[in-house]
């Protein structure tokens, strides 16, 4: 878009603005954080600037989310075919100001949340990363796959009394990622509460036979948070997020 001199004065964008829709799902807002150089922004939104000496625009940003959830912003629109929320409705919104310390204690915990939110993602890809290095490897015929146990139907008997010993030890050696042998390599970490890494690590020592089954244990993983088995907390240290196994 094309501005003039007079409306690049009125339009543009500093770090910390929140843009707010002024139309459709009003109140969606985003905190500007100079993505860009010279950005302005146009009509089909407002922008607050905030006293960072009164309000802190993190907390700002979710009342106007929690707002927008709650239908807080029905009073103030007007809606004909789309909702729709003008400045001067906008000005006329109450909104509560807790003390400038509690919202700075929000606005840590959102970093935090949103820090935890971010190494999931890397970790997330990282193993997506591996899953598909790891089938292009198989599909090329570079993974020794000896050691991966055969179902039962499918066993055959060796062809020489001589692989006998081998075919018992491979059978002996089978991987297990059943939520008992996570909840095992859980209580071995008697000295330290292991990481998702170290206990993809852990199993992966343990169980030779087999490569992690990393989808799987994750699916255990949630399935004991969510019964409670285990919880987590987030370590300030090393960045990560944390098991620990409820007793």
């Amino acid at each position: 878009m094309d501005f003039n001199e007079k409306e690049r004065e009125i339009f543009s964008l500093k770090n910390g603005d929140l843009l707010v829709c002024e139309g459709g799902e009003i109140g969606r807002c985003a905190i500007w954080k100079n993505q860009l150089t010279d950005c302005y922004f146009q009509k089909a939104l407002h922008r607050i600037r905030v006293d960072p000496e009164k309000l802190n625009v993190e907390f700002l940003e979710y009342l106007f989310f929690f707002f927008a959830l709650m239908h807080g912003f029905k009073s103030v629109s007007s809606k004909a075919t789309i909702a729709h929320l003008t400045g001067e409705k906008l000005k006329e919104i109450k909104i509560p100001v807790p003390p400038l310390e509690i919202q700075k204690k929000f606005r840590s915990l959102v970093e935090k949340i949103e820090n935890i939110k971010i190494r999931y993602q890397q970790n997330l890809g990282e193993l997506e990363s591996l899953f598909g290095s790891l089938s292009q490897r198989a599909f090329k015929g570079e993974l020794d796959v000896s050691n991966v146990p055969l179902e039962e139907n499918e066993m055959t008997q060796p062809e020489s009394p001589v692989e006998a010993p081998e075919a018992v030890e491979k059978e002996t050696v089978k991987a297990d990622f059943s939520e008992a042998a996570i909840l095992a390599a859980l209580k071995k970490s008697t000295s330290k509460p292991l990481s998702f890494d170290d206990l993809f690590a852990r199993l992966q020592k343990d169980e030779t036979a087999e490569m992690v089954d990393y989808e799987k244990v994750k699916e255990i993983i949630f399935s004991l948070l969510k019964k409670k088995t285990l919880s987590q907390n987030f370590d300030e240290k090393k960045k990560e997020m944390i098991l620990n196994l409820k007793k």
